[in-house]
């Protein structure tokens, strides 16, 4: 806030007051910035999403044309899809595409002979002057075709042997409930039931 006061000899002095909210604003203002800095100059990321299969090669890449800045700067990350536990992935602070200078904008993570462990959300984060960019993100979902395989061989044969039980018992004779008979006066007993186990 500004405030102007006149002396008596036509000379004026101007002053500033300090309130809060300057000072809210101010403060407002600095959070923002930067913020808005940020979101003007996204870093990219291609694919968007990736479904291989075990053994495969992935391959992303990121473009910092936005900003000047380089792949030398720039570190790979994946989120577990699950955990959504954070970590580095080794060896992404440089280029990984053969034939790249390093002082290129277009930067490349290769991961060959990919695992089911592997999927994730990989993000490419580059550094410029004292912010750190981070981009869209890429889904990478790697699959095991055998694994699936046997899970549904395995579901199908569950199924059958369920199937089987029951259609044993349903054809099993009922017994007449242990109690003695009023016209022999002997004592009739039925056998107990097989009991299942699930293996």
């Amino acid at each position: 806030m500004i405030v102007q006061t006149k002396h008596p000899k036509g000379m004026a002095s101007v002053r500033f007051r300090d309130t809060l909210g300057t000072r809210a604003r101010l403060l407002l203002l600095c959070c923002i910035y930067p913020l808005k800095a940020q979101h003007t100059t996204p870093v990219p990321q291609f694919p968007e999403f990736a479904k291989v299969q075990v053994g495969d090669t992935i391959s992303l890449q990121c473009d910092l044309k936005g900003l000047t800045t380089y792949c030398y700067t720039i570190a790979w990350m994946k989120i577990h899809p699950r955990t959504r536990k954070m970590e580095v992935c080794k060896n992404s602070y440089t280029d990984s595409k053969p034939g790249t200078e390093a002082g290129s904008q277009i930067c490349h993570f290769s991961l060959q002979n990919a695992k089911v462990e592997d999927s994730g959300t990989y993000y490419c984060s580059a550094v410029h002057g004292q912010i750190i960019y981070t981009g869209n993100g890429s889904t990478v979902i790697v699959t095991d075709l055998f694994h699936a395989i046997s899970v549904i061989s395995s579901g199908q044969l569950s199924q059958r042997i369920i199937r089987y039980h029951f259609f044993h018992l349903l054809l099993q004779k009922k017994e007449p409930n242990p109690r003695q008979s009023k016209s022999s006066g002997r004592r009739t007993t039925h056998s107990s039931p097989q009991s299942l186990s699930c293996a």
